[in-house]
C-alpha cells in the first residue's frame, strides 16, 4: 500500500503520553510538577552532588524552573544545553539572567557562560516517555544517548 505507514509500539506510547499531558488541567500539571520537584529535592544522595546538567523546560514539559531556583539556593552548580550547529554542549548557569532564547526559542546559556566540565555530574534528561529502567524512549533509536557519554 503506497503511503501507508505502520506505527511502532514506541510511537504509540509517545503519542498516548503526549495526549495525556495535553489533557492535564493547569492545576493538575502544577501539582504534578511540584511533586516531581519535591521528590527530587528530597533525595538523600543530592547532598553529595556538586553539579547537575538539566534543561530549561518549555510548554507542557515537566517544569524545571522551580527546580533550577531550588538548586541555585542549595549552591549546586547547574549546566544547561546550548546548541552549536549540530553539536550540543552544556554550560554552567547560576541565575536566569545568564540565559537567552536560543534555537526554536528554547532557553540556553549565554555565549560567555563557562563550559560545564564535571564528569561526575547528575543529568536530568527531558523526554516524552521512559522505559522501566529509566531510559528515554526516542523517536528513532528507541533510547536516547547522543548527549550523554
Amino acid at each position: 500500500m503506497a503511503g501507508f505507514k505502520m506505527s511502532s509500539p514506541k510511537e504509540n506510547v509517545r503519542k498516548e503520553i503526549r495526549q495525556m499531558r495535553k489533557d492535564l488541567l493547569p492545576e493538575e500539571k502544577e501539582q504534578m510538577d511540584q511533586q516531581i520537584r519535591e521528590r527530587f529535592l528530597n533525595l538523600p544522595q543530592l547532598e553529595q552532588v556538586k553539579s547537575i546538567y538539566l534543561y530549561a523546560s518549555i510548554g507542557r514539559e515537566v517544569d524545571t524552573w522551580g527546580l533550577l531556583e531550588a538548586l541555585w539556593k542549595k549552591g549546586i552548580r547547574t549546566a544547561l544545553p546550548s546548541a552549536e550547529g549540530k553539536e550540543l554542549c552544556f554550560c554552567f548557569v547560576d541565575n536566569c539572567q545568564r540565559l537567552q532564547a536560543g534555537t526554536m526559542k528554547i532557553w540556553e546559556p549565554k555565549k560567555d557562560c563557562a563550559l560545564a566540565d564535571d564528569p561526575h555530574s547528575w543529568v536530568i534528561t527531558p523526554g516524552v516517555a521512559f522505559s522501566v529502567d529509566g531510559r528515554r524512549i526516542d523517536r528513532k533509536r528507541g533510547v536516547e544517548g547522543t548527549s550523554v557519554g
